[in-house]
């Protein structure tokens, strides 16, 4: 039998050796990205909620939110275009939420960082709807600077604004001027 060593070291430096090879191994694949010359490049990051509960395991609740806010920061500032050159660097982080908790604090740190988030449904998907996103808990703060024209299109403001208000008026029609004893539909 194989016998196996146990490290001690004081919380902060686990923290600064994290932060250190997060931030190495996150250098190397922006390296690549970029030599790749005045093309736009796309980085998709699985598995954050993972690495962050890998994280918590060794440093415990408290602590983990101040590594997300040391790690997290340097694996999404990198997004961009660089200047002088062509070309941007797009990243997309995809997130699962435990047991599909949108308040859980890891998900919740991450949607603060990283100032939106495109919600797919659970549920959608089982309907069989493609691509199964929800658009009323998709959000993106900073959308407002963002369109408009010579962005996207100069009505896009309120093509999202009556997106809102058609729900609102099909919510009201079907829950809340129904009868009291009326059978509530599944959804709407």
């Amino acid at each position: 039998m194989g016998s196996r060593e146990r490290v001690v070291v004081p919380r902060r430096y686990f923290v600064a050796a994290v932060v250190s090879a997060t931030e190495f191994l996150f250098s190397v694949g922006m390296k690549f990205v970029r030599s790749l010359g005045p093309t736009d490049g796309i980085v998709l990051n699985f598995g954050v909620a993972r690495f962050l509960q890998l994280v918590k395991k060794y440093l415990g609740v408290v602590d983990i939110l101040v590594t997300c806010t040391q790690v997290l920061p340097l694996i999404y500032e990198r997004a961009g275009r660089i200047e002088g050159r062509k070309g941007s660097i797009t990243q997309i982080p995809i997130l699962t939420m435990p047991n599909d908790d949108i308040t859980h604090p890891i998900p919740d740190l991450i949607d603060y960082i990283t100032e939106g988030q495109i919600s797919v449904d659970r549920q959608l998907q089982n309907r069989q709807i493609y691509p199964p996103i929800n658009l009323l808990p998709s959000l993106s703060r900073l959308m407002k600077s963002a369109i408009g024209q010579e962005m996207t299109r100069e009505d896009h403001s309120e093509v999202s604004n009556q997106l809102y208000l058609e729900f609102l008026d099909k919510f009201e029609r079907k829950f809340v001027a129904q009868g009291a004893y009326v059978g509530r539909p599944h959804s709407i």
